[in-house]
């Protein structure tokens, strides 16, 4: 992509037509077909479908002026991103709901937005009364060689505010990449449409049912259509690392993307002396936080944010710094939160990060936890609990942690075994965890939050913990799946401290 080209404000979809009559039969995306093989979506097809779907819009969906809010809802395939630019291009918008939401809380959004239609893949109404629902076609059928006549686009609309100018990216720029973003994520809409019409991405997309800890299934997917990069929530990442032939497979590639959550230090510090290891930040509300990449692997997880996002670090404890993005006029196009709240001079992101220097003296800035990620006991005395977490996941035979406390005079830790058929004797694999990981952690922390050894349990086989669609744990859900275990291991504690005669504090309880 040329620097001219690159500063020019090009509109998502005039950049569609473009492509689709200057290279027609470049590839777009690559999806799966229910027979197991893939199938590729060229420009002109993207092109072609988005004009059917325009005109199946506008012959269903009569419209008095611009600007009629439309809702769908179908499996993870290309059908979402082809709607997002024909809702655009027929100048409606265009919503996509979270299919963790329940009826209820769908239905009151739905009317917030004032949507006049539900569309759905399959024959789902709508959660609202009297709302018009529609059946969207196949992909099969949208993608079929009857298409329609160009539909034109020049209404300068606010949908122009949302898509990468004047900065060249270099990053995976034409590289062919897997992504495990549904397109329900900012992130898929932004990997799938807006990287792949700006850099030239071209996106291999997950079949719709197909499980992101099937390593083998997304080797075998990379292998077959020839993707050299990867776009996925580390947790895949960490899972690959526990097999070796699937881990040395990451590092052969090209890129390697992490987005939604932390990436374990122990794993990126080994992946990142192979490949190009890097992630993107940000969120829905503010869209992607750009930011430079360093030329020295130690520094694959750090930040140099660009100043055209307006970063400004604020001290909130010791060496932690909340990062906040202020509105400036010149910046205007790069800030998207203020789109989203127009009424905002300044934005508190909660994400603390903590100052690090690079070989070359370049000041940059680590992730350390969200601001609300701060457990209180019930004497005041504060602690991070991802960081505790962190550290015990670190072991090979846990696969994944819950230390809380909120409220309680001590902490307490539920681990979930790697491969719960290794375990044996439960009180021995608690106790190797304990004298292997935790006791290093005490040796770190002050003695008044110590962990004792009567507030380690491992998780209940019955109850796996829950996880977001990023595979990241939802702590509050799992709090309440265990509560009667976790008050199990209070009134234990309590008994032990009894018995012990510790009557004042718990220092000791764990020696």
């Amino acid at each position: 992509m040329s620097q001219e080209n690159a500063t020019q404000p090009r509109l998502l979809v005039n950049v569609v037509d473009a492509k689709a009559k200057s290279d027609p039969q470049s590839s777009w995306l690559l999806y799966a077909e229910k027979n197991g093989g893939y199938q590729t979506i060229t420009w002109k097809q993207l092109a072609d479908a988005v004009n059917k779907t325009a005109r199946w819009l506008d012959d269903n969906l009569p419209q008095e002026g611009p600007g009629q809010t439309i809702a769908y809802s179908g499996p993870n395939d290309a059908r979402y991103y082809i709607l997002v630019v024909a809702a655009a291009k027929s100048k409606r918008r265009f919503f996509i709901p979270d299919g963790r939401i329940t009826s209820d809380g769908l239905a009151k959004i739905l009317k917030e937005i004032r949507c006049t239609a539900w569309i759905s893949a399959h024959d789902r109404p709508s959660t609202v009364p009297g709302q018009q629902s529609l059946v969207f076609p196949s992909l099969e059928d949208i993608l079929s060689e009857d298409g329609d006549p160009i539909t034109p686009y020049s209404w300068n609309t606010v949908f122009s505010r949302h898509h990468p100018r004047k900065i060249t990216y270099r990053h995976m720029a034409n590289a062919r990449t897997l992504t495990a973003c549904p397109p329900q994520w900012i992130a898929g809409l932004g990997f799938c449409l807006n990287a792949a019409a700006y850099i030239g991405l071209v996106t291999v997309m997950l079949p719709p049912d197909m499980d992101m800890s099937n390593r083998q299934g997304i080797m075998d997917i990379c292998k077959q259509t020839g993707a050299r990069s990867i776009i996925t929530p580390p947790s895949l990442i960490e899972n690959f690392w526990t097999d070796k032939p699937t881990f040395d497979f990451l590092k052969s590639l090209d890129y390697v993307c992490w987005l939604g959550a932390t990436l374990n230090h122990k794993v990126g510090d080994e992946l990142a002396q192979h490949t190009n290891l890097f992630s993107v930040i940000g969120s829905t509300e503010r869209a992607a936080q750009l930011s430079f990449v360093s030329n020295d692997v130690k520094m694959w997880n750090s930040y140099e944010f660009v100043p055209e996002m307006g970063p400004r670090f604020e001290l909130v404890a010791d060496d932690h710094y909340e990062l906040h993005i202020d509105r400036t006029a010149e910046s205007d196009l790069f800030q998207c939160g203020f789109y989203t709240f127009p009424e905002l001079k300044t934005m508190g992101t909660e994400e603390l990060y903590s100052p690090i220097f690079g070989k070359h003296g370049a000041k940059r800035w680590i992730f350390r936890s969200r601001k609300d990620d701060l457990v209180k006991l019930s004497w005041l005395a504060k602690f991070r609990a991802t960081n505790i977490e962190k550290a015990i996941a670190g072991h090979p035979s846990v696969t994944s942690v819950v230390v809380g406390g909120e409220g309680h005079e001590v902490p307490y830790v539920i681990t979930e075994p790697r491969d719960r058929s290794l375990v044996g004797d439960h009180e021995k694999f608690i106790n190797e965890i304990y004298d292997t990981v935790i006791y290093g952690v005490n040796e770190k922390d002050i003695d008044e939050i110590r962990i004792p050894r009567e507030m380690v349990m491992l998780s209940d086989p019955a109850l796996p913990f829950k996880r977001s669609v990023k595979m990241t744990i939802m702590r509050k859900e799992v709090e309440k799946m265990y509560e009667e275990h976790i008050e199990s291991l209070y009134k234990r504690w309590r008994m032990t401290k009894m018995h012990n005669g510790v009557l004042n504090g718990v220092k000791g309880v764990d020696q």
